[in-house]
């Protein structure tokens, strides 16, 4: 099962499961930025504990809002080893916070 999904708390969270793989996806997580981004929020935790996969054009997302939004602070939560050494691999720990818990 994919699901990406958008809740409003303290933070703006997004959260990920299953294969997150498509340009559809990609478009579905910069309209979720986009409505984010006019809050100019202080916080936005990008949930990735339930996803198995993601890929290129997600992460391009991913750096295209935090140039976009210098203003908040973006954490990444993360389980899966496979997208954890990607994240690192790519660098994209230095500008992200990585969930300390994992």
């Amino acid at each position: 099962m994919k699901s990406i999904n958008y809740k409003k708390t303290n933070d703006h969270i997004i959260s990920f499961e299953g294969f997150i793989d498509s340009i559809e996806d990609a478009a579905t997580v910069s309209e979720i930025f986009d409505k984010i981004s006019k809050d100019k929020p202080e916080n936005i935790i990008i949930n990735l504990e339930k996803a198995e996969y993601i890929n290129s054009s997600i992460l391009g997302v991913f750096m295209k809002y935090y140039r976009l939004m210098p203003y908040s602070k973006i954490s990444i939560k993360c389980c899966n080893p496979y997208i954890r050494d990607l994240l690192r691999i790519t660098a994209l720990d230095k500008f992200f916070i990585l969930d300390p818990s994992e």
